[in-house]
């Protein structure tokens, strides 16, 4: 019988503003900021995570008796936990939660994130991105139908930012309607 071998996500850095920004349900997140607010109530425990940039709820399913107690309003936290949807609102179910003491860990973080924002492709770039791939994707040598593309992408400015790829180079016309990637 052959082993499966399990692997374990990576948990992506990220400030809580960006968490709308991630498509993927389930992705693990690893967060740090204040408490704001904390609830019990059952088996299920919640509270508030604040980062300066927005907030989250944070939900824990523990059997630990004093699990909340450890943590104080205005006490700095790290989260580490998948993230879920309910009704349109995103929140965290937290896996791996810890104090911090150091002040220091907040600064880098801080850091961190500022140095992943610049690295990181702007919304326009991020579409162009993303029509690219597609393109190169669906196309099996005679390039893809723009409409194809404007239809995948789901945004109404598609056609607008073609026609710069075009004008730019970064897409060329092999027919009337059909684009291609230039290699």
């Amino acid at each position: 019988m052959p082993e499966t071998e399990l692997k374990r996500l990576v948990a992506q850095k990220i400030s809580i503003n960006k968490l709308s920004s991630i498509d993927e349900i389930g992705a693990r997140v690893n967060l740090i900021g204040t408490l704001i607010e904390k609830d019990v109530a059952g088996g299920f425990k919640n509270f508030i995570l604040d980062d300066g940039t927005s907030h989250v709820m944070v939900g824990v399913f523990e059997e630990k008796e004093n699990f909340m107690g450890d943590f104080e309003i205005g006490s700095s936290i790290m989260v580490i936990g998948r993230l879920r949807d309910y009704l349109g609102d995103r929140y965290v179910v937290g896996e791996i939660i810890k104090k911090i003491e150091d002040k220091n860990i907040l600064l880098m973080r801080s850091l961190e994130l500022k140095m992943g924002e610049l690295k990181e492709p702007r919304n326009g770039e991020k579409i162009k991105l993303k029509i690219i791939d597609f393109v190169k994707a669906g196309d099996s040598g005679s390039g893809v139908f723009i409409e194809e593309v404007v239809k995948n992408m789901g945004r109404t400015d598609v056609e607008s930012i073609i026609s710069k790829m075009l004008e730019s180079g970064e897409l060329f016309q092999v027919r009337p309607g059909i684009v291609k990637v230039m290699e």
